[in-house]
C-alpha cells in the first residue's frame, strides 16, 4: 500500500533547500536514534506552528505523517493539499464538541500507519506556544500509542522518539535551528499496568515522555522569572562556565557549535534554578537589574550582542563585504518587494507569534517564485532572448545569496558604529549600561 504521495516526495528536497536559506545554521543530533523499517512516533515540542513539522520531516529520510490542527483543513483545496503532504486533522473543543468524534478516524489512521511500519508525528503538548518550556502533555498521543500496541498484542515494537526543536529566534528569519532526536521510549514495562489500569499506564507514559522531552530542549520551568531566565541563559551563559572548555566555547562565539551552545544554556538554567531556590531575595534583585539593563539597551537602540567579543567584523569580512557590496545591493533591490510583502502579510494576517516563521517561509517562497517568474518574463520579452532571461535568473539566485551573506557583517558594522556613537555622545548612559552589566555578572558569579 502506498502511504506517501508523489507531491510529498517532490517537494521535500525543495523545502529542505528553502530551510537551508531560511535558517542561518542548522545542526541535527541523535539521528542514530531513529531506526529504519520500524514504526516510529515522533513527539516534538511545539513552538512554531507548521515549521516544527516541516523541520522534522526534512531531516528524516522516511516519509513523516503529521497530526495537524483541524482549523487549517476548512478549505477543500487546502485540505486536499495538506493531505497530499501527509497531514491529518485533529479537532479540539474550540472546533466544536460535535467534531471531537472525528478524531477517532485520525487515531485509527495513525494506528494503521504504525501497523505498516510507517512514521507518525504528533505534538504531545497539543498546541503551539513560543515559550521555551515543555508544557503539560495531552492525552492524545498516549491513546494512539496504546491503541497501536494493543492491536498487535503489544508486539508492534513502536518507538516513541522525543524530539527537541530549539530555535535561537523562533519567529525570525535567519535564526539558528538545533534539532535533537532523543533516546526512544517503549511501553513494554507498562503493558501489564495498562491491562489492569489503562489510565494509570497512560499517565506514566506522559510523565516519562515529559521528562525525556525536557532534556532535549532549552526548558525554562520558572514561570515567575521566565523573562530573566530566558535573557540570562541567552546572553550571559558564559558567566556560568565552570571549566576551561566551556569558557572557550563562548555563547557569543560564531564558531561554537549549536550543540555546545545548547549545553551552555542548559548549564546556565540549572544554576539559575538553584540560584532562585536558594537566594530568593537576590533573585528578585537580579530580575530588576536585568529589566533595567534591557530597558536601557532599548533606549540606546543597542542589542545585547553589543558586549560580545566578536561584534566587530574581521579584516577578511570587511574586504569581502566591500568587494561584494555591489552584487549584494543588486540582490537586495531585486528581492525587496517580495520580502516586504511577505513581512507585511505575515504580521497583518497572524497575531499569534507562533505562526510567524511558518508564514514567512511560505509567503516568502510563494512571492519570490512569482516575482522571479515576472522578472524573467519581462527580461525575455524585452530582450527577445531566452539566454538573457536564463542568465538573469542565475543572477537573481547568486545575488540573493550574496545579499544574505553580507547581511551579517554589515549588521556587525552597524552595531559597532552605533556603539561607538553611544560611547562618544552619551558617555553617562554607556557607563550606566556597563555598570548594570557588571552588576548582573557579579550576582550570578557569586
Amino acid at each position: 500500500m502506498k502511504y506517501s504521495s508523489s507531491l510529498y516526495r517532490i517537494l521535500k528536497p525543495f523545502i529542505h533547500l528553502c530551510l537551508r536559506i531560511f535558517f542561518r545554521r542548522i545542526e541535527v543530533d541523535g539521528l542514530e536514534n531513529v531506526p529504519q523499517n520500524t514504526p516510529i512516533l515522533f513527539t516534538p515540542n511545539h513552538q512554531s506552528a507548521f515549521m516544527d513539522a516541516i523541520v522534522v520531516a526534512c531531516t528524516i529520510s522516511q516519509p513523516v505523517h503529521s497530526v495537524t490542527r483541524a482549523g487549517v483543513f476548512q478549505s477543500p483545496s487546502v485540505a486536499w493539499l495538506l493531505q497530499k503532504l501527509n497531514m491529518m486533522p485533529i479537532y479540539r473543543i474550540r472546533n466544536g464538541i460535535q467534531n471531537l468524534a472525528k478524531n477517532e478516524a485520525t487515531f485509527d489512521h495513525c494506528v494503521e500507519l504504525l501497523q505498516h511500519q510507517q512514521t507518525v508525528l504528533i505534538f504531545p503538548e497539543g498546541s503551539q506556544n513560543v515559550v521555551k518550556r515543555v508544557r503539560p502533555l495531552s492525552k492524545g498521543f498516549s491513546r494512539i500509542v496504546f491503541r497501536a500496541e494493543e492491536s498487535k498484542d503489544f508486539d508492534l515494537g513502536l518507538q516513541i522518539i522525543p524530539v527537541g526543536i530549539n530555535y535561537s529566534q523562533v519567529t525570525q528569519f535567519r535564526g539558528d535551528l538545533y534539532l535533537r532526536y532523543g533516546t526512544p521510549l517503549t511501553i513494554k514495562d507498562l503493558k501489564e499496568i495498562y491491562r489492569e489500569q489503562p489510565q494509570q499506564a497512560m499517565t506514566q507514559l506522559r510523565k516519562q515522555l515529559q521528562e525525556h522531552l525536557e532534556q532535549e530542549v532549552v526548558h525554562i520551568n520558572n514561570i515567575t522569572f521566565y523573562d530573566t531566565f530566558e535573557f540570562i541563559s541567552t546572553h550571559f551563559a558564559d558567566s556560568f562556565a565552570t571549566n576551561t572548555l566551556e569558557k572557550q566555547d563562548s555563547i557569543t562565539n560564531e564558531n561554537t557549535s549549536l550543540a555546545k551552545l545548547f549545553l551552555l544554556q542548559k548549564n546556565a538554567l540549572q544554576q539559575l534554578t538553584n540560584f532562585a531556590e536558594q537566594r530568593t531575595n537576590e533573585m528578585q534583585i537580579l530580575a530588576e537589574k536585568v529589566t533595567s539593563y534591557r530597558q536601557l539597551l532599548q533606549q540606546l537602540q543597542l542589542k545585547p550582542e553589543t558586549f560580545a567579543e566578536n561584534t566587530e567584523p574581521t579584516f577578511a569580512e570587511k574586504v569581502k563585504t566591500t568587494l561584494l557590496a555591489p552584487i549584494g545591493i543588486y540582490g537586495y533591490i531585486n528581492h525587496f518587494l517580495p520580502c516586504k510583502i511577505t513581512q507585511y502579510l505575515t504580521y497583518k494576517m497572524f497575531k499569534d507569534p507562533s505562526f510567524y516563521a511558518s508564514m514567512k517561509l511560505g509567503f516568502g517562497l510563494l512571492f519570490i517564485l512569482i516575482f522571479y517568474f515576472l522578472q524573467i518574463l519581462l527580461i525575455g520579452i524585452f530582450t527577445q532572448s531566452a539566454a538573457s532571461a536564463g542568465l538573469y535568473l542565475i543572477s537573481l539566485i547568486i545575488s540573493g545569496n550574496i545579499a544574505l551573506w553580507i547581511q551579517e557583517p554589515l549588521e556587525k558594522w552597524r552595531l559597532q558604529w552605533k556603539t561607538n556613537a553611544v560611547q562618544k555622545n552619551k558617555p553617562l548612559e554607556w557607563k550606566q549600561l556597563e555598570t548594570l552589566r557588571n552588576q548582573i555578572e557579579s550576582l550570578i558569579k557569586q
